[in-house]
């Protein structure tokens, strides 16, 4: 009896062996790292911890966020520089940003996913009943303040809207007010 324990144990360890040399061997060739709440899936990455715990990634790049609330974030752009002690992310090329109920696009983003401050040279954002764009952004999610500069606020999520607002400068305190200066 004990010789056919031991058999059966010795059969299941080159089985074991082959499929963790598997992995083993196949996990570089996907870059999806996560540590915590952070998943990051990207063709390139340049993982050098160097900087400050800096991770670069280029080539179609996927981040996603597990925000304290429970509530997930993600970030996509062609290439992106990701702090993971600081949370902030610069990202460029063709950049989306989903979390928090909103979505954010621009041709570069820079975003602290544990803050949620968000700044930008052109973007364009909605939550409905609202829907702007500009060409500069300064924003910090953590107090609900939004600021924008030569931007356009809308109802109408339309890329022509029936009704807008421009200004120089457009500052949002949602639920609360909307101060525009030069409009």
């Amino acid at each position: 009896m004990g010789d056919l324990i031991h058999s059966a144990r010795m059969n299941r360890f080159p089985t074991l062996l082959l499929a963790l040399l598997g992995w083993a061997l196949a996990s570089p060739l996907y870059a999806a790292r996560q540590d915590g709440p952070w998943t990051l899936k990207a063709p390139k990455v340049q993982a050098g911890f160097t900087d400050g715990g800096v991770i670069k990634a280029s080539g179609g790049v996927v981040v996603q966020y597990q925000e304290s609330s429970g509530e997930p974030a993600e970030m996509s752009a062609e290439s992106m520089s990701i702090n993971q002690e600081t949370g902030e992310v610069v990202a460029k090329g063709t950049v989306f940003l989903r979390g928090r109920g909103q979505t954010w696009i621009g041709d570069e983003l820079r975003y602290n996913f544990k803050t949620g401050d968000i700044s930008s040279a052109s973007f364009r954002t909605g939550l409905a009943p609202l829907f702007a764009g500009g060409s500069g952004l300064g924003a910090s999610l953590s107090n609900s303040v939004y600021s924008a500069t030569n931007a356009v606020i809308t109802t109408d999520d339309l890329e022509v809207p029936f009704s807008r607002v421009e200004a120089k400068e457009i500052t949002v305190i949602p639920g609360k007010e909307i101060r525009a200066k030069n409009a």
